[in-house]
């Protein structure tokens, strides 16, 4: 599991672009079926790590409870994926929920 609230933002979207990662005591982690960029690709967002940055930081925090896929900045076609994906425990799904943390904080 990723350590998001020991990072930050800016250094958790650049490693999200890296082959492996490393957790604080050496240990090589097991990397997401799918990344962050790879997520934002998917929604048709700006997916490299300035984009993702400016994105989370314009879009967050989310309301308590506001479930991620419920946010007014989705189109429809991009809140049906999320809640989908989610509701499908699909290969996508724990990337949204990486994404649901980051946009739950405030940066």
């Amino acid at each position: 599991m990723y350590l998001l609230g020991a990072l930050p933002l800016d250094v958790w979207v650049k490693l999200t672009f890296t082959e492996s990662l490393v957790d604080r005591k050496g240990t090589h982690m097991e990397s997401p079926t799918h990344s962050l960029p790879s997520l934002f690709k998917q929604l048709g967002l700006a997916s490299d790590p300035v984009g993702i940055e400016k994105f989370v930081t314009s879009h967050s925090p989310l309301k308590p409870g506001l479930k991620l896929h419920e946010a007014f900045f989705w189109s429809p076609a991009q809140a049906a994926f999320l809640r989908d994906e989610i509701l499908e425990d699909a290969d996508w799904a724990e990337v949204i929920d990486q994404l649901n943390e980051l946009l739950h904080k405030v940066h």
